[in-house]
């Protein structure tokens, strides 16, 4: 169900409680440069962490390409969160060990 960032605060935030989780492609710099757009994002961002932090409700926020740097943005003007060095990090391949029953996840809690 795609939200649209042309949406009102309201309307994002009662779409929100319509579903179980959100997706944020972020596939383009336009949008990363759109007020509209980084405004909708701020409404997104406070929507799962209000549910997550405060009413302990999971609410899941996936972020892809683009939309890491509406998040980054969105951390370095906060005075609560502060961003860290990451230090000497390096880029390493790891071995992902995926699930391999679907009742050890949350996708299927509400089946």
């Amino acid at each position: 169900m795609p939200i649209s960032y042309l949406d009102s605060e309201k309307e994002i935030k009662e779409f929100l409680k319509e579903v179980n989780g959100v997706y944020i492609c972020g596939d383009s710099h336009k949008a990363v440069a759109n007020p509209q757009y980084q405004s909708a994002f701020d409404t997104i961002l406070d929507f799962v962490v209000a549910s997550n932090k405060k009413e302990k409700e999971y609410f899941p926020m996936f972020m892809m390409g683009k939309s890491h740097q509406s998040f980054v943005n969105k951390l370095g003007l906060s005075k609560h969160l502060v961003l860290h060095d990451m230090m000497n990090f390096h880029n390493t391949n790891i071995k992902v060990n995926l699930l391999k029953h679907h009742q050890d996840t949350f996708l299927f809690h509400q089946l």
